[in-house]
């Protein structure tokens, strides 16, 4: 079916993907639909096959002058029995023998008449009338990698409102998380979670533990290794917990002289100049620098992996204040005033990296 695929439009595939043999070695994403990759390759059929069976099935009722409405089923619960389908041999020819005369002649050959009309009418009544139509809408898999994605956290806040964690539970939940591999460890379980939430939906008042354990049968080694999150933390939290762990990675990185953004594009890690870093740590003073590193680190995981071209040059203060106020969220009060537009989008990550630091210096003159 590959060379009817279509070329252009929202469910296109490339001349290379067209052209692509398919072998033992094929990897098997290519089988499963999917907006990038080689999943593009089983969206386009799926959707090819979908609207040439709608296609049919609208012709035939203008043909047959059936006024009557079609009903429509979902692409998952698709049978054999809502298609039009059949096996040559063993479904049509009977039936065509079913409905053909032969007459003999002395000294002729033998002629075969068909019934075209009861022919007809037995095709419509067992191939393709109350057929439904079907609904192209498909479940989608998504790559672990890109689970991070902004889109796939607004369709599971879309089905599960989120709240965030209060600072005490999130202090508590830290300290005993105190091993680097704990807090990735547990950053994977909450990925293979949000990919399943954002899909499917859940109870806000689940727990996250129960979740793991008896909804996606996850081993123990694979929970939240926090006493704490077991105890507290529902389904309602889970965006607020990855969020607290993912900045608790990355401060951790950070302190080892490591990246914490090795997946994230290089555009977006453009260089500060000195003087664009002395402004930038004159005005991280008069701001609440610990929501800055919050926020903006959510930004740069969930958006600017591969940030669009036309974003990079834009000012960082005005593009963190435009997500909050996408999110519903107060802006950061004095963010736009006091962090120039000279810092972009493009120095995301440096200006990460330098107010991450300007909030460790503050917590470290705070200690006592």
């Amino acid at each position: 079916m590959r060379l009817y695929l279509p070329q252009d439009g929202l469910f296109s595939i490339t001349p290379e993907e067209r052209s692509f043999e398919v072998t033992n070695s094929t990897p098997i994403s290519m089988f499963l639909p999917a907006r990038a990759g080689m999943g593009r390759c089983a969206l386009a059929l799926n959707n090819y096959l979908v609207t040439l069976h709608n296609d049919f099935i609208g012709r035939c009722k203008s043909l047959l002058n059936d006024e009557s409405s079609s009903p429509e089923i979902l692409l998952a619960n698709v049978t054999k029995a809502h298609l039009v389908a059949y096996d040559p041999d063993k479904d049509f020819l009977p039936m065509i023998f079913a409905h053909c005369h032969y007459s003999l002649k002395v000294g002729e050959e033998t002629t075969i008449d068909f019934n075209w009309k009861c022919l007809e009418r037995q095709v419509v009544d067992r191939f393709i009338r109350r057929r439904p139509r079907l609904s192209s809408l498909i479940e989608l898999f998504v790559s672990s990698e890109d689970i991070c994605d902004g889109e796939v956290f607004k369709a599971l806040k879309q089905k599960i409102p989120q709240v965030e964690l209060p600072r005490v539970v999130q202090h508590q939940i830290l300290s005993e998380l105190n091993q680097l591999t704990d807090v990735c460890d547990v950053l994977k379980s909450l990925h293979i979670a949000i990919g399943f939430l954002s899909s499917a939906g859940g109870d806000p008042f689940m727990s996250v533990h129960d979740y793991l354990h008896s909804g996606l049968k996850m081993t123990t080694r694979n929970g939240l290794k926090s006493g704490k999150a077991e105890q507290f933390c529902q389904l309602q939290h889970i965006i607020s917990l990855w969020l607290l762990l993912s900045l608790e990675r990355a401060r951790v990185l950070l302190q080892r002289n490591q990246d914490p953004f090795d997946d994230v594009s290089d555009t977006v890690k453009s260089k500060l100049d000195t003087k664009q870093k002395f402004t930038l740590n004159g005005g991280l003073q008069k701001l609440n620098v610990d929501h800055f590193v919050r926020e903006l680190l959510e930004y740069i995981l969930l958006y600017l992996k591969n940030a669009p071209e036309d974003q990079l040059h834009w000012p960082l203060a005005e593009y963190v204040n435009t997500k909050l106020y996408e999110k519903e969220c107060d802006e950061i009060e004095g963010l736009e005033e006091y962090i120039p537009d000279e810092i972009q989008v493009q120095h995301a990550v440096k200006a990460w990296k330098v107010a991450c630091k300007k909030s460790e210096d503050y917590s470290s003159r705070m200690q006592p």
